[in-house]
């Protein structure tokens, strides 16, 4: 199942042409330690998402918090607040790379959950199918950037074209960089952690030659 939604995504991307000129995609591995991981689990269950997290480049549209039974990370997991439209995932300066997981039970075999991304002029850049869970689903922008995530589900499965998404499944632990090599950390903080391991080693020879003095 899962590797023919994999196909069926990257068929998506292909026939669209965004592969090649706008979006790749990508998997959870392609985010370095310092990305920006939204996991939901300090907040309240039943708790609506808008602007909770605007400071980190992010808001959301229908969407509400909920404990769930299959997270990725516990106990939290967002759902559609409205069950016929999609959970709408907003980046108001752009952002460069983002993924998200469903969660661990799976869907039903009647309808395919999916991500489509939009620039900032409401078009489409690519759609990625997910897989039964667990699943993660990530987009890389190769020219400009992704404005807009919706995630949905269309009937019947392996449909990747309908209108509009519905059928929300559970998903958690949104993940983002909002600029190229954002998600890694500086090399000035490595270079000034090396810098101090050598200051130290070298007053401790010091150190001790004094010593045998």
């Amino acid at each position: 199942m899962r590797t023919l939604s994999k196909a069926l995504a990257l068929a998506t991307l292909l026939l669209s042409g965004s592969l090649s000129a706008s979006v790749i995609q990508i998997d959870r591995t392609s985010f370095g330690p310092a990305a920006t991981l939204l996991t939901f689990d300090e907040l309240v269950g039943g708790t609506p998402l808008s602007n909770q997290y605007a400071a980190l480049g992010v808001q959301f549209q229908n969407t509400v918090v909920q404990v769930g039974p299959f997270p990725d990370s516990s106990p939290n997991v967002i759902l559609a607040a409205d069950l016929t439209n999609p959970i709408v995932i907003l980046f108001p300066a752009g952002v460069y790379k983002v993924g998200l997981q469903i969660d661990s039970d799976g869907f039903d075999t009647d309808r395919q959950p999916q991500v489509r991304a939009y620039d900032a002029g409401g078009t489409l850049l690519g759609t990625l199918l997910f897989g039964q869970g667990p699943d993660f689903e990530g987009f890389q922008a190769s020219s400009g950037t992704i404005s807009r995530l919706e995630i949905g589900s269309c009937r019947p499965i392996g449909v990747s074209t309908c209108q509009p998404l519905g059928y929300s499944d559970a998903y958690d632990n949104v993940i983002f960089a909002l600029t190229p090599g954002s998600d890694v950390p500086e090399p000035s903080t490595l270079g000034y952690g090396g810098l101090a391991a050598l200051i130290c080693l070298a007053a401790y020879r010091n150190r001790r030659q004094r010593l045998r003095i």
